[in-house]
């Protein structure tokens, strides 16, 4: 997490532009790493911060991408209950994220025709750049 965070800080820099960090992190919300990336914890002399999408727009729901639903999940995860590891982020200018969710589901977490995709379900979002109200 730390080397990506330093990376994207010094492509960035001062700039005010959208920044989306997706994907498979192997790691729950709980985690020093995801807590890092939304901000709740300074890792290696860093600190950021990014909105954790599914948390935005599903605060009541764990939003489980790894799930005993998925047949697909090796045997030695027969007892593991599900937990969310796969996130998208958006990073958070000096206030406020600089883009908005207009909707957030789970992905793949069902068959199609039969077939899963996945041993676990991804996330999707539809983010819009927001439009200022006069």
């Amino acid at each position: 997490a730390v080397p990506t965070a330093r990376f994207v800080e010094e492509l960035v820099g001062e700039r005010n532009v959208h920044v989306v960090l997706a994907g498979d992190f192997t790691a729950t919300p709980d985690s020093a790493n995801v807590r890092f990336w939304r901000g709740l914890q300074s890792l290696g002399g860093i600190s950021v911060y990014y909105n954790d999408v599914w948390a935005r727009t599903h605060p009541e729901d764990a939003g489980h991408t790894f799930s005993p639903r998925d047949p697909l999940r090796s045997e030695r995860w027969l007892l593991d209950l599900g937990r969310r590891i796969d996130y998208i982020f958006i990073r958070c200018g000096h206030t406020s994220p600089t883009l908005d969710v207009t909707s957030c589901t789970l992905a793949f977490d069902q068959p199609v025709g039969g077939v899963w995709v996945s041993d676990h379900f991804g996330v999707l979002a539809d983010l819009a750049v927001p439009t200022r109200k006069l």
